[in-house]
């Protein structure tokens, strides 16, 4: 469901309110989002770990039974086929980024956020997408209201408090 400040993009494309967005922002922020594993989540790293060590393995295996015959000489005829893979280099830093997020416990996401003001009186923050970052949300100052909406947005305000 599309959130009310945006209400006004709702028959444009994906792209179309991005770019909206973008023009429309009066604030960006980089925003870091933290998501936390849940213990099947966990679970699946580790498995996902350990077969990646396994093939890290093999694959050293191999390679060191092809550098020692023709390093050290062989008196056996070897026939080797290289499996398909990605290779110990990029293996091993998948493991390594497996491990760092399992001891976090959670995988950081950055992302830009931009802050649209609406009529209620409030500054909005979205990402590119359109999903609201409701921790961000904030109400507009007076200065900002008169800013963004025009003079007389506010002395309606000061006229109410004025009159009693």
């Amino acid at each position: 469901m599309l959130h009310h400040a945006l209400e006004s993009t709702e028959t444009m494309t994906i792209e179309a309110r991005a770019q909206w967005i973008k023009d429309a922002a009066r604030e960006t922020y980089t925003h870091t989002k933290q998501e936390f594993f849940t213990e099947d989540e966990l679970a699946e790293k580790h498995r996902q770990s350990t077969d990646y060590t396994r093939e890290i393995i093999r694959l050293s295996d191999t390679k060191k039974l092809i550098m020692d015959a023709f390093t050290k000489g062989n008196e056996n005829e070897y026939e080797v086929s290289i499996p398909q893979t990605l290779g110990i280099k990029h293996l091993t830093e998948m493991r390594d980024r497996l491990v760092r997020q399992v001891d976090k416990g959670f995988e950081e996401t950055t992302l830009n956020i931009y802050g649209i003001p609406h009529e209620d009186g409030n500054m909005y923050f979205f990402d590119i997408e359109g999903n609201i970052i409701a921790e961000r949300t904030r109400s507009l100052s007076i200065r900002e209201k008169r800013e963004i909406f025009g003079l007389f947005i506010g002395e309606t305000e000061v006229r109410i408090v004025s009159n009693n």
